[in-house]
């Protein structure tokens, strides 16, 4: 007996053991025409664990909410975060900062608080 491996569509391949090739294209042909009465419907199932956000999409969503009318800090950025149990640490927020400011969603002043020169970010144009 030899093995000969059969395409039935894309992705689908059917293994035939039999003594010679036309006996085997014989057996192939009644596995296609009863592959052939076979409906397959494929449906996406979604995945149990919801995707992670980063740093970058809760940014961005601070922004949708309205938050950057006002100029922040990015201190006030992160305890906006943290109220929303999204905790990083003040040294992550800079890259972000710079790319959304590169990209015009935001915008960055230097602003005078509490007696000293402090970057603050708000909507861009």
């Amino acid at each position: 007996m030899k093995k000969f491996i059969f395409s039935i569509s894309e992705g689908i391949q059917v293994v035939i053991e039999a003594t010679n090739l036309t006996e085997a294209q014989k057996e192939y042909e009644k596995v296609k025409e009863e592959a052939s009465h076979i409906k397959v419907k494929t449906i996406k199932v979604p995945s149990k664990r919801p995707t992670k956000k980063g740093l970058y999409e809760h940014l961005l969503e601070l922004k949708e909410e309205g938050f950057f009318l006002e100029p922040k800090t990015v201190r006030e950025i992160k305890d906006k975060l943290a109220e929303l149990a999204i905790h990083k640490p003040l040294t992550s927020f800079p890259p972000y900062l710079n790319s959304l400011i590169k990209e015009k969603v935001l915008k960055r002043t230097k602003q005078n608080k509490d007696g000293k020169e402090i970057w603050t970010y708000e909507n861009g144009s």
